[in-house]
């Protein structure tokens, strides 16, 4: 069994393929999902974890499974596959820890014969952790009556007193969860000695659960509110429970060091850097979370209680409109003019919109936009096919947009200033050089290969370059 788990490992590096994604118009994120037909052991998650080689370790309750981002691996050794997997944890030593809730705990060094060790009264295995001296602390059963162990020299020691937590702090101390309160403590590597910190326990009110940071600190749910303390001191204070009177079942950190947390019935709270959370329910396949896992790619790995594994992760693009959007320029101040395929340009500022018509409401039916720019001096331009006699660009002034003069008769398809400001139109008549009523058109007798002009882009060294229907063309000094 060591020998079959140490062989896979190895590092993956890539994006992972679901056999179905979950997407909402009004969700910030995508849900992937892997099942039992993605040959997952089973569908409740318990335990997930990300080694340091990159692959995803998971825990169900029909065995252990390893995930390389394309498929799972089953590992159907006998006394894995027959135990339900309720603890995961990858140490400093690169070391696996497989806890299960009826064959005790197993350790796969990575280069070294496995270790299997139980506790008296068969508790399960609830939490791992490793301090700054390399020393492992495990706890061991549910609830207020588990017991702690500590593992160092290759050795397990139990340690007496009933617990409720056991949490080592990355550079910090080691905290303990008891009947009194909370006592930390420092034991420093190869000695047995454990060393409190303070002359007494800390009074907490209410302990419903601790994780500690990534890079220091340990989060504390305790009296109704979530709070993380560093230094024996009040780092963040997230306020009240949002989840009520739900169980917080996991918890874990993003790549920002903000908290996300797995609730059971109420899905998953992420915190952002302000202390406000974004709900994660419809997303998921599940509102009962048994697991949480970040991994390196800033992807958020679910573990449901009955309905697979879920990854989260964030949507690239937010979707603002579901009309067709012909064209887009932005201003100097950040603002964002957007052309839509009718009679329509809106102004996008502040995450709102402001929404202008070109021509009158009574012919949108035959109005559409091809083109808006935003010129080196501010001005905006908008340009359109037009099924009717009338002006083609248009100019915004005094909120709102009013026809050029003198008037462009033909559909304009682009707009384009080039190095030394010049404006040039795109027009199914031609290629126009914009300059009130000293305006050029280039057309067929110019040598353009089609009059229809669709794009328009200039290079350094001052050559325009013209897409047309027919073909592309460059326009040099002037000549073709």
């Amino acid at each position: 069994m060591a020998a079959a788990l140490l062989i896979l490992c190895g590092f993956y590096s890539g994006t992972a393929i679901a056999s179905r994604t979950k997407t909402s118009p009004d969700s910030p994120f995508v849900t992937d999902i892997w099942q039992t037909a993605d040959k997952l052991p089973d569908d409740t998650i318990v335990s997930v974890i990300q080694s340091r080689d990159g692959y995803l370790w998971v825990g169900t309750l029909h065995g252990l499974a390893r995930f390389d981002g394309l498929r799972f691996t089953a590992f159907d050794d006998k006394d894995l596959a027959r135990s339900r997997i309720v603890q995961l944890f990858e140490d400093s030593r690169t070391n696996l820890w497989v806890g299960t809730d009826n064959n005790g705990v197993w350790l796969f060094p990575r280069n070294a014969a496995v270790e299997h060790f139980s506790i008296e009264g068969g508790r399960l295995l609830d939490s791992a952790s490793e301090d700054d001296g390399g020393t492992i602390w495990l706890k061991f059963g549910k609830g207020t009556n588990g017991v702690m162990a500590r593992y160092s020299n290759g050795k397990l020691q139990p340690i007496s007193g009933k617990i409720s937590f056991a949490v080592a702090e990355k550079k910090g101390p080691v905290w303990i969860g008891t009947e009194v309160g909370l006592l930390s403590f420092i034991s420093p590597p190869g000695s047995g000695a454990m060393i409190l910190q303070q002359a007494s326990p800390l009074p907490v009110n209410n302990l419903e659960f601790m994780v500690a940071g990534k890079t220091g600190g340990v989060w504390r749910f305790v009296g109704g509110r979530v709070q993380k303390w560093k230094d024996n001191k009040l780092e963040r204070d997230l306020g009240p429970y949002p989840w009520r009177d739900k169980q917080v079942m996991a918890a874990c950190e993003d790549d920002r060091g903000n908290l996300i947390v797995g609730t059971y019935g109420d899905g998953v709270y992420w915190f952002d850097e302000n202390g406000k959370f974004t709900h994660i329910l419809n997303e998921l396949t599940h509102s009962s979370i048994l697991s949480l896992t970040f991994d390196n790619e800033g992807n958020l790995w679910v573990g449901t209680n009955g309905r697979g594994l879920n990854r989260v992760r964030r949507n690239a693009f937010v979707v603002l409109s579901d009309l067709v959007v012909q064209s887009v320029s932005a201003e100097k101040n950040g603002d964002i003019w957007v052309g839509y395929h009718g009679n329509r340009v809106d102004r996008w500022s502040g995450g709102k919109s402001n929404v202008f018509p070109l021509v009158n409401p009574a012919q949108s039916d035959v109005a559409y936009v091809n083109s808006v720019f935003v010129d080196r001096s501010g001005q905006v331009f908008a340009g359109i096919s037009f099924l009717s006699s009338g002006p083609r660009l248009f100019q915004f002034k005094q909120d709102r947009f009013v026809p050029v003069e003198p008037e462009i008769g033909a559909d304009i398809s682009a707009i384009h200033q080039d190095r030394t400001g010049r404006i040039w139109l795109g027009t199914a008549a031609g290629l126009v050089l914009f300059n009130g009523r000293e305006s050029k058109l280039y057309s067929l007798p110019e040598g353009l290969p089609a009059p229809d002009v669709r794009a328009i882009a200039d290079d350094a060294q001052g050559n325009l370059w013209i897409g047309t229907s027919a073909g592309l063309a460059c326009l040099r000094d002037g000549r073709r």
